[in-house]
């Protein structure tokens, strides 16, 4: 603060930090409401459909409400731009009758999906497989798409979290590409 007295100004410089957002951050929109009305049914189908209509994630957390009432919180994270269409949805979908919007930075793994066979009981399986790693180019995990799986363990009949296990260790030995 300066020491000169201004007549209705404050002698102040304002000064704001901040950082820049580096290789591997970006920004998503956070939609939040609550709700206490809907029922788990209609709120189940809901995070569906959001998803549908683009929201990277949606996930929703039991709380207390106004009133004592039970309550649902719903947030929704999505792509920067697409807050005005995905609070209509939130609004259409459960009812609310207001949508909090905000944004926040977070950092984002690389993220790429490659096809590989893997042979399995003598079937030769074709699986997607999503692998990640972080902004500096870490391994984070290398992860079979579940549906592949699914299909996969339909094949063969044998349950799914057994030939993820399966997959996930011929993956370790080298699948074919």
């Amino acid at each position: 603060a300066g020491s000169k007295e201004l007549s209705g100004v404050a002698n102040v410089l304002r000064l704001v930090l901040g950082s820049r957002l580096e290789a591997g951050m970006g920004e998503v929109a956070v939609l939040e409401t609550s709700v206490d009305d809907a029922t788990g049914e209609v709120v189940g189908r809901a995070v569906d459909e959001l998803i549908e209509a683009g929201a990277l994630d949606v996930y929703v957390t039991p709380s207390l409400g106004k009133k004592g009432r039970p309550c649902l919180q719903v947030k929704v994270i999505a792509p920067v731009g697409r807050e005005l269409d995905l609070a209509e949805e939130v609004m259409r979908r459960l009812g609310t009758l207001g949508v909090r919007v905000g944004r926040e930075p977070r950092v984002e793994a690389q993220r790429s999906i490659r096809e590989v066979v893997v042979e399995v009981d003598g079937h030769r399986l074709r699986l997607r497989v999503k692998e990640s790693t972080t902004p500096s180019g870490k391994p984070i995990a290398i992860k079979p798409e579940f549906s592949d799986l699914v299909e996969a363990a339909s094949k063969l009949n044998r349950p799914v979290r057994e030939v993820w296990s399966l997959i996930l260790s011929r993956l370790a030995e080298g699948a074919e590409p």
